[in-house]
C-alpha cells in the first residue's frame, strides 16, 4: 500500500508539474537558440513574479488620476476618449485580478505551511510537500504570462495617451489654479454651538445671499463674515453636516458605527425616483451596466461589469446575452418582488468568472453546483432565505471571499469542510428569527479548523462539535462582533470553556447559549455549572439569552454589578430552582423567563432585598411557570421604570405582589388561579385571558384604563354598568371568545371609539341603553346569534363598521336590508367580503 501511494504521489506530481515542461521543451527544440533564449527569459521572468506585480499595483494606483484628467477635460464629449477610457479602466479590473490570483496563491501557500507545520497533528511524508511547491511554481508561470500581456496592453494605452496630450496631474494643478482665484473666506462654525433665534433677520440675510449679495456684519471686536453658500469652505461644510446628522457621534469611528447599528433594524423605506433623475442614472451608467428585465436586457455595452435581473424564467435565451460580459463583476438576482427563481443556470459560473458580488438573496435555489468554486475573485455571496441544505465542498477553493450571507436558510443543516480554508472571510451570517424559530431550527455541522479564519468577525451560530478542531476553543482568536449562538454546550468540558475566552470578546453584544435536551457526561454532572461558569462573556455584552441549561444553579457571574446587560432571557432551564439576582444589574431593561418548571417563587431575583433592584427595568415577561406560586417581594421604590408586565401559562399562580405605580401595560393569560390584581392607578392598557372569573371584579379600579381586553371567559355573561362605570378614558375595548357572553353595558364610557365583539356564539343584541356618542370603529366578527342593529340606529360619531361572521346580520345591512337605513351614513363599511369606501 505504501508503495502504491508513492506511485500515486509521483502520478499527482506530474499533473501539476506537465504544463510547465511540456512549454519549456517545446519551445526550446522547435527555436534552437531563440527558443532557449525563449526559456531563459520565462524562466527569469517567473522568479521576477513579485517585482513585476509591485510595479502593477504602481501603475494602477496612477490610473485614478489619469482617469481624473481625463474626464474633467474638453475631450471626454469626444467617442475615441470615452473608449481610451473604457479599456483604461479594464486595465485596471485586469491588474486586480492578476493580483487577485497571486494573493490566492500565497493564502494556499500558508495554509499548506500550517497543515504540513511540525505542529500539526498530521504525519508528514517527503513527498507532501512537493505538490504544493511545484503548484505554486506553476502558477507564478501562468502569472508571469499573464504580467506580460498586460504589460503589453498598458504601453498601448500609455501610447494612446499621449496621443490626447492628458497629462497626469493636470486636474490637481487646474483645481490649485482655481482655489487660488477663489478668494478665501472666514468661517464661523466651530465649536458646537450654532446660531439660533433672530429668524425674521436670518431669512433676510438669507434671500439676499441667494441673489448674489454679500454681507459684514460686525460683533464686537470680532468680524463675523457672511458668505455665498457657494464659498462655504470644506471644514465649515462638514461641521455644518456633523452638527445635524451625527450630533452624538462626533469621531469617524462612532459615526460609522451609528450608521452599522440603525442599519439592523430593517426598515424599509419605498420612494419613487423623479423620471428625470431615472433617466439620468440610466444614462451615466449605460456602458457598464446591464439590466435585465422580463424578456429585454438594456446595456450598450458587453463590456458591462454589473448586471441586476428581475424575475424572469431561467430558461429563456437571455443569459446568453449576461454571458457575453465576460468581465462581469456584480450579478443581482432579485427574488423578492416577484416569482423566486429556483435554479440558476449551471454555466453561468463557467461563463462569469470574475464575478466579486454574486447576490441571489430570497430566491428559491435548493443548491449550489460545484462549479461555483470558479468564481476565484468571489468577495460577497448571499444566499439569505433560500431553500439551500447543504453546499458544494468547492466553495473551500474561494479565498477571496469576505461575506457569506447564509441567514434564514432554515433548511441548511451543514457548511462544507472547506469553508475554514477561507482565512479573508469576514461575515459569516447563520442568524435566524431565534424567537420564531426556535422549535423549528436544528444544530447546523460546522466545519472543523473555524480558528484558522482569524479575519472572521462576524459568526451568528457555532456549533460544537466532539470532532478534533470542532471544540469551542476555536472561538479563541477569533475578533467577533455583533451576535453569535452556540449551541450543544453540553458536550463541551471545562477546559474548553475556559480556552474560548469569552470573556476577552469586547464587540460582542449578543450571545445564546444553547444546550440540547439529550443526555451527556455534562448534563450529567452538575448539569454544566463548571461550564458555564467558565462563559462569562465581556461585561460589554447587551443582550444574553440561556436556553435548555440543566444546572440547579445559575453562573455567579448572572447577578455581577459589572455585568451590562440590557436584555436577559432564560428559557427551558427546567432544573433551575433558583434565579439568579439579576436585580443588581444596572441596565437591565428587559427580563424574560420561560419554561422555569421548577421555580416556585421570585423571590431570589431581588437579591438579598437590602436595596432598591431593577433601576431601569422596563419589561418583565413571564411563561410557562408551571409551579410558580408567588411573585416577587418590592420593596421601597424597586423597579421604578417597569412599564409593561407579561405573565402567562402559570397555573398555580395564586397572587401578584403590590407592582410599582410606574406600570403601564399588563397583560394576563392562562393563569386560572389568579383571581385578584394589585391596584394600580396608572394602569392604561389590561388584557385578561383565560383567568379566573372573579378576576373580572377588579376592573374597575384602574381608573387610568385606555384599552381593555377580555378574552376566553366562559362563564363570562355580561359585562354591567358597575365593572366600567369608573373608566372614564377607556378608548378600545375588545370581547374575545366568551362562549356565554349576552349582554354589555357601554352607554356610559364618554370616551369609547372602538368597539369590538368577536367569536362570542351567544352574544345576540346591541340593544339597551345604546352605543356611545363617542364611538367611531365598530367590528363584530363571528357573533352568529347577533341578527339586527339597535332600533336607534348607529352613532353619527361611527365611521367604521366591520361586520362577518354573522349571516343574518349581514343579510341585513346589504342595500335595501332591513338595517340599511341604520348604517349608509357610516364612510366605511366591511359587509361579510364586501367593502365599501
Amino acid at each position: 500500500m505504501a508503495r502504491w501511494a508513492t506511485v500515486m504521489q509521483l502520478f499527482s506530481l506530474a499533473t501539476y508539474v506537465g504544463p510547465v515542461v511540456e512549454k519549456i521543451t517545446e519551445k526550446a527544440v522547435e527555436g534552437g537558440v531563440n527558443g532557449l533564449q525563449w526559456v531563459w527569459a520565462n524562466l527569469e521572468a517567473l522568479f521576477d513574479v513579485e517585482a513585476e506585480l509591485d510595479k502593477l499595483r504602481r501603475t494602477a494606483k496612477r490610473i485614478c488620476a489619469i482617469l481624473k484628467d481625463a474626464e474633467e477635460t474638453r475631450f471626454i464629449e469626444d467617442q475615441t476618449v470615452r473608449e481610451w477610457l473604457a479599456d483604461l479602466k479594464d486595465f485596471a479590473f485586469d491588474v486586480e485580478d492578476v493580483v487577485d490570483e497571486f494573493q490566492i496563491g500565497l493564502d494556499i501557500a500558508k495554509l499548506e505551511k500550517a497543515r504540513l507545520s511540525p505542529g500539526s497533528r498530521k504525519r508528514r511524508r517527503p513527498w507532501d510537500v512537493l505538490p504544493p511547491c511545484l503548484t505554486w511554481v506553476y502558477r507564478k508561470w501562468t502569472i508571469s504570462v499573464k504580467i506580460k500581456e498586460i504589460k503589453e496592453k498598458y504601453e498601448e494605452i500609455k501610447q494612446r495617451r499621449n496621443d490626447f496630450q492628458l497629462r497626469e496631474g493636470e486636474s490637481r494643478r487646474r483645481q490649485q489654479d482655481k482655489t487660488q482665484q477663489t478668494p478665501q473666506h472666514t468661517g464661523s462654525l466651530r465649536g458646537d454651538s450654532l446660531v439660533l433665534g433672530l429668524e425674521e433677520k436670518k431669512k433676510e440675510i438669507l434671500m439676499h445671499l441667494r441673489q448674489g449679495g454679500g454681507v459684514l456684519t460686525y460683533m464686537r471686536p470680532r468680524p463675523l463674515s457672511i458668505i455665498w453658500l457657494n464659498g462655504l469652505g470644506e471644514n465649515d461644510s462638514w461641521l455644518l453636516f456633523c452638527s445635524y446628522a451625527f450630533r452624538q457621534a462626533p469621531t469617524d469611528h462612532d459615526v460609522g458605527r451609528e450608521i452599522g447599528c440603525n442599519g439592523r433594524h430593517n426598515q424599509k423605506q419605498k420612494y419613487k425616483m423623479p423620471g428625470l433623475i431615472y433617466e439620468l442614472a440610466q444614462s451615466v451608467s449605460a456602458h457598464e451596466c446591464l439590466r435585465i428585465e422580463n424578456d429585454a436586457s438594456f446595456s450598450e455595452s458587453e463590456n458591462a461589469r454589473y448586471a441586476l435581473s428581475c424575475n424572469f424564467p431561467v430558461e429563456l435565451p437571455i443569459f446568453q446575452k449576461l454571458y457575453q460580459n465576460k468581465k462581469l463583476r456584480t450579478f443581482i438576482l432579485l427574488g423578492e418582488n416577484g416569482t423566486p427563481t429556483k435554479q440558476v443556470p449551471r454555466d453561468l459560473y463557467m461563463n462569469l468568472r470574475c464575478l466579486r458580488v454574486l447576490d441571489l438573496r430570497r430566491n428559491e435555489l435548493t443548491e449550489l453546483p460545484d462549479s461555483i468554486g470558479n468564481l476565484i475573485h468571489l468577495r460577497y455571496l448571499n444566499l439569505l432565505d433560500t431553500q439551500i441544505e447543504r453546499l458544494p465542498e468547492s466553495l473551500g477553493s474561494l479565498y477571496n471571499l469576505q461575506l457569506l450571507e447564509l441567514g434564514d436558510c432554515k433548511k441548511l443543516v451543514e457548511l462544507p469542510r472547506g469553508l475554514s480554508n477561507l482565512i479573508n472571510l469576514r461575515y459569516l451570517g447563520l442568524r435566524l428569527d431565534w424567537e420564531n424559530c426556535r422549535h423549528r431550527w436544528s444544530d447546523i455541522v460546522m466545519p472543523p479548523g473555524l480558528g484558522r479564519m482569524t479575519s472572521l468577525h462576524t459568526l451568528s451560530r457555532f456549533s460544537v462539535s466532539s470532532e478534533s478542531g470542532g471544540g469551542i476553543s476555536e472561538l479563541k482568536c477569533l475578533k467577533l462582533r455583533g451576535e453569535i449562538c452556540i449551541s450543544k454546550l453540553e458536550i463541551v468540558d471545562v477546559r474548553d470553556a475556559m480556552e474560548a475566552s469569552l470573556g476577552t470578546k469586547q464587540h460582542l453584544e449578543t450571545m445564546m447559549l444553547r444546550w440540547t435536551n439529550c443526555r451527556s457526561p455534562a448534563s450529567q454532572s452538575g448539569g454544566g455549572k463548571d461550564v458555564i461558569e467558565q462563559l462569562r462573556p465581556n461585561s460589554n455584552l447587551k443582550n444574553l439569552w440561556i436556553e435548555n441549561y440543566k444546572g440547579a444553579e445559575f453562573p455567579s457571574w448572572l447577578g455581577d454589578q459589572s455585568m451590562n446587560l440590557e436584555t436577559l432571557r432564560l428559557y427551558g432551564c427546567e432544573r433551575s430552582e433558583r434565579l439568579p439576582p439579576v436585580g443588581r444589574l444596572r441596565n437591565l431593561k428587559f427580563l424574560f423567563l420561560e419554561g422555569l418548571h421548577t421555580v416556585t417563587d421570585l423571590g431570589s431575583l431581588s437579591g438579598d432585598g437590602n436595596f432598591a433592584g431593577f433601576p431601569s427595568l422596563e419589561m418583565i415577561t413571564i411563561s410557562n411557570l408551571k409551579n410558580l406560586e408567588r411573585g416577587f417581594e418590592l420593596v421601597q421604590d424597586e423597579m421604578p421604570c417597569l412599564r409593561k408586565l407579561v405573565i402567562s401559562d402559570c397555573s398555580n399562580l395564586l397572587q401578584l405582589p403590590q407592582l410599582p405605580n410606574s406600570l403601564e401595560d399588563i397583560e394576563i393569560r392562562e393563569c386560572p388561579a389568579l383571581s385578584t390584581l394589585p391596584m394600580l392607578s396608572s394602569l392604561q392598557q389590561l388584557v385578561l385571558a383565560k383567568c379566573g372569573h372573579a378576576i373580572i371584579e377588579s376592573i374597575h379600579q384602574f381608573t387610568s384604563l385606555s384599552s381593555l381586553t377580555i378574552s376566553q371567559f366562559p362563564r363570562l355573561g355580561s359585562i354591567t354598568r358597575e365593572h366600567l362605570q369608573d373608566l372614564r378614558f377607556l378608548r378600545k375595548l375588545k370581547i374575545d371568545q366568551c362562549d356565554n357572553f349576552v349582554s354589555l353595558s357601554s352607554q356610559h364610557l364618554v370616551s369609547l371609539e372602538t368597539l369590538e365583539i368577536s367569536q362570542c356564539c351567544t352574544f345576540s343584541s346591541l340593544a339597551g341603553e345604546g352605543l356611545p356618542a363617542s364611538l367611531e370603529d365598530l367590528r363584530l366578527q363571528s357573533c352568529g346569534n347577533l341578527t339586527y342593529l339597535p332600533g336607534e340606529g348607529m352613532p353619527a360619531s361611527l365611521q367604521h363598521l366591520a361586520i362577518g361572521g354573522c349571516p343574518t346580520l349581514e343579510q341585513r345591512c346589504q342595500v335595501g336590508g332591513g338595517d340599511w337605513h341604520k348604517i349608509q351614513h357610516i364612510p366605511r363599511r366591511e359587509i361579510g367580503e364586501n367593502s365599501t369606501v
